[in-house]
């Protein structure tokens, strides 16, 4: 009766690891499928579009499940286009969002369960006055992945006043 009950926690537990495995292996592999996604958005920023401005690391980071090895499985190429690749989200990243640079690129949502949308990037953009999103619907091709479609939307302008003007006064006195 020992040696079956025995037999039957060993196999229970055998199970326990064969699903912690699998469960990791799919995290990993849907970790794998959000860089091979963010790579195909930064090269066609970067390469089609011409556009070099810098990501936030840290969103990038948080974006791809926070990987110990991070930027590992990154492409070369995209690599100088996040602003920090050491400690992505250290203490210099709350000085860097309490004054953000005039520049900047920010992951928004990396989606790659096929929805409705299919799998799909959003960013947050902003230069210097203009703010807006931008939506990348991406292909998955083996590891890789290939940007189909990019959609620019919520476009905003700001506009700060200069220290040396005052806002006029329109109450009546």
């Amino acid at each position: 009766m020992l040696t079956v009950a025995m037999g039957i926690r060993a196999r229970l537990c055998a199970l326990a690891i064969g699903v912690a495995t699998i469960a990791g292996a799919n995290a990993a592999g849907a970790q794998r499928k959000e860089i091979a996604y963010l790579n195909a958005v930064m090269q066609f920023r970067a390469f089609v579009v011409r556009d070099t401005t810098r990501f936030d690391a840290c969103s990038v980071y948080n974006a791809v499940g926070r990987p110990a090895d991070f930027p590992a499985g990154f492409d070369r190429s995209v690599l100088p286009l996040l602003d920090r690749t050491v400690n992505p989200c250290g203490a210099d990243s709350t000085r860097v969002a309490v004054r953000w640079p005039p520049r900047f690129v920010r992951v928004e949502r990396v989606v790659v369960a096929p929805e409705a949308n299919g799998p799909h990037v959003v960013l947050a953009v902003r230069k210097y006055e203009y703010s807006y999103r931008e939506a990348f619907r991406v292909n998955p091709v083996g590891t890789r992945a290939n940007v189909s479609e990019v959609r620019t939307y919520g476009i905003l302008q700001s506009l700060p006043i200069p220290p040396n003007r005052r806002v006029p006064n329109l109450s009546p006195e």
